[in-house]
């Protein structure tokens, strides 16, 4: 699993289920799950916007895969 900022960097899928840091302008943070649809960070269950004028994305992870043992 790789944490990437989100001043440096954007997902390459759109719609994809990702961890998001966000951080308030105070400097408390949290995670939510989310997703990246046409340049805006949404919340993934209710499809909201999640920055605000206090809240923002700093950072985005995409979990890495599980691998399937047989």
């Amino acid at each position: 699993m790789r944490w990437y900022s989100a001043k440096k960097h954007k997902p390459t899928q759109y719609c994809s289920c990702l961890l998001l840091r966000l951080e308030s302008s105070n400097g408390f943070w949290f995670l939510t799950l989310g997703e990246y649809d046409s340049n805006t960070w949404r919340d993934w269950e209710h499809k909201e916007l999640v920055e605000f004028d206090d809240y923002k994305v700093t950072h985005f992870c995409i979990p890495d895969p599980v691998e399937i043992e047989e």
